[in-house]
């Protein structure tokens, strides 16, 4: 993993950064798997849980250090997917979810916006680490990785489909989101 920033609570210290080796995306989709079959989000029988975007999503993961770093725990995970050019493009929420996007965010090219997705964390019990702190870890290595990589300028604009409970949290701490509405399904 290439470490982008590092929280320290208390006794714990967990790291955030880049999947960089095929073992440490494994990791991340089999934790994403664990969790979400654990909150029943799967129906009966799906054993795997991979889709078009894992091949190009860049990874981020939280590792609870661990005085052995061979030993490190991932705690935490989410992909990020990078919009492209093509007129056709559409973003995986934008396929999930029936909404128009709001003018401001329509008149950004999809080159220059991104969405966070599968964000996921499962702290052992008794480390004192929220999930809200996971997944600030998270999104503060996103915002180092883009600081640190050519061409990040052009990011203005990211998209995620989230809980209304992360919701809260991250307007709790002063953090600007902007909510686009969706239809229930079959409503028009």
């Amino acid at each position: 993993m290439e470490i982008l920033t590092t929280i320290a609570i208390t006794r714990s210290i967990i790291d955030f950064g880049v999947a960089t080796t095929r073992e440490e995306r494994e990791a991340v989709l089999a934790l994403r798997f664990r969790v979400y079959q654990r909150e029943g989000y799967y129906r009966e029988g799906v054993v795997e849980d991979q889709d078009e975007w894992d091949r190009e999503a860049v990874f981020f993961l939280a590792s609870l250090r661990r005085s052995d770093p061979v030993k490190s725990l991932i705690v935490g995970s989410a992909g990020l997917i990078r919009g492209r050019e093509d007129p056709a493009f559409t973003f995986p929420c934008e396929r999930g979810h029936r909404f128009e996007l709001p003018e401001p965010v329509r008149d950004i090219p999809a080159s220059q916006r991104e969405e966070v997705g599968r964000v996921v964390s499962e702290m052992p019990r008794g480390w004192g680490v929220g999930q809200l702190v996971t997944t600030l870890g998270l999104l503060q290595a996103m915002g180092e990785y883009h600081n640190k990589a050519a061409g990040a300028a052009l990011l203005r604009c990211g998209l995620a489909t989230i809980k209304l409970r992360l919701l809260r949290g991250l307007r709790s701490i002063g953090l600007r989101i902007s909510v686009i509405v969706i239809s229930p399904i079959g409503a028009s």
